[in-house]
């Protein structure tokens, strides 16, 4: 074996000795990183983040989210380098009017998301670009309640008191939600001091949490929330928030605001809770315009949804006494329930029974009908007697049948 080969032989010796341990290590785990997760559908996720493979894993104190990095957008340090990326991201406007819907949408993009400034700065682009535009009003009236909530919520965390204070002073924060407690779709929570949590309520089932979503929370929200009274940060127990209706809605707000509902219900006298006694009244603060009271339905539709919410199970209804009497049966009075196109389909004669050609094939029984007709419902007990209607005599069938009896 001549030097060059034995060199190289040992040159490759070298280098499969030292590239075995590195395949062999197991890979080092990657540490939680600090930031918000901008995800496709415009929501925001914000805590310690870990990318695992196809999932980014967000922990937070009392859970652990694991969101898909295929829903995921990108990642960023803050909610502002959020908001900066959705702006660079704008897309070309070919006119003033959608150049003023992109600016106008991402200024309730940053309302959604607790950015006031943001929506302000949104605001103003919007309102260079269309100054009279009706939108405007309302746009800039709930920058500005948003604005004041943050004041609010700053001169709060400014009271906080510090460790060294003494004891029995009332921290600002709700207890057992740290720092670093994770909202979806809420950027920055370190630098905003959470809101103070709702009294414990029984957790609702999946059909109460639906139908909050869709029936109750917009009815609420458009009646207990209009004077102002219940707006977050406004110091009263009952509390709604608006923006959790924007856009396709808001899941951290849409939660706050079950909590707080359910909250002001009593399970043990469920019919004499606040939220009932108050729905049905026009009520607000001083100074402003009163609620609007919910009507009599939208009251039972509420009621409905406590009995749902606090599993309670409706009055079972008195059973009727047998009197032993039979029913009376009529021959020329039957109510028919169903719909006009019903009443439309069914032929009356002048004895008020309907015509057989009127029924549906297998409705009948013994003369006796009890079921549903074409929709409608028909009282039982009244007998139905099809009324023979006499057949043309120019009618192919009969005439055929005369010819052929005619025949040598």
């Amino acid at each position: 074996m001549s030097r060059h080969q034995a060199a190289i032989r040992w040159l490759v010796f070298v280098c499969a000795a030292g590239f075995i341990p590195l395949a062999t290590a197991a890979p080092a785990e990657p540490e939680y990183v600090d930031g918000v997760l901008l995800l496709r559908n415009d929501s925001l996720v914000s805590g310690h983040i870990q990318r695992s493979g196809d999932w980014y894993i967000v922990q937070q104190a009392s859970a652990q989210l694991r969101i898909p990095a295929l829903q995921v957008e990108r990642f960023c340090q803050s909610g502002e380098e959020a908001y900066e990326v959705k702006r660079r991201e704008l897309p070309t406007a070919t006119s003033e009017a959608a150049a003023f819907d992109a600016h106008a949408e991402l200024a309730y993009w940053c309302l959604r998301h607790d950015m006031p400034r943001q929506a302000r700065q949104e605001f103003a682009a919007a309102q260079s670009l269309s100054q009279f535009h009706p939108l405007l009003r309302r746009l800039d009236a709930q920058i500005s309640q948003a604005e004041a909530a943050q004041a609010r919520r700053g001169a709060l965390h400014l009271a906080t008191p510090s460790p060294e204070s003494p004891a029995g002073s009332s921290p600002t924060r709700a207890a057992g939600v740290p720092d670093g407690h994770i909202h979806l779709a809420v950027h920055d929570v370190t630098e905003v001091a959470s809101p103070p949590s709702p009294p414990t309520s029984v957790a609702p089932p999946l059909a109460a949490r639906v139908q909050f979503l869709r029936q109750i929370q917009p009815m609420l929200v458009h009646s207990c929330s209009t004077s102002g009274c219940h707006q977050p940060d406004s110091g009263r127990q009952f509390q709604l928030d608006r923006l959790a209706l924007a856009g396709s809605g808001h899941v951290d707000l849409t939660a706050r605001n079950l909590s707080h509902a359910l909250a002001q219900t009593h399970r043990e006298q469920w019919e004499t809770s606040p939220i009932l006694q108050y729905a049905g009244a026009s009520h607000g603060a001083a100074q402003t315009r009163p609620s609007q009271p919910l009507n009599r339905r939208q009251i039972e539709i509420l009621r409905e949804w406590l009995q749902t919410a606090l599993e309670i199970a409706p009055p079972e209804s008195p059973a009727p006494e047998s009197t032993g009497v039979e029913p009376a049966t009529f021959e020329t009075s039957v109510e028919h329930a169903g719909s006009a196109a019903d009443d439309a389909n069914a032929s009356w004669d002048e004895t008020g029974d309907l015509d057989e050609a009127s029924f549906d094939d297998g409705l009948f029984d013994k003369g006796l009908q009890s079921q549903s007709l074409r929709g409608g419902a028909l009282r039982v007990g009244i007998e139905l007697r099809p009324v023979e209607q006499p057949r043309d005599e120019f009618d192919p069938e009969i005439f055929n049948r005369l010819q052929s009896t005619r025949k040598p």
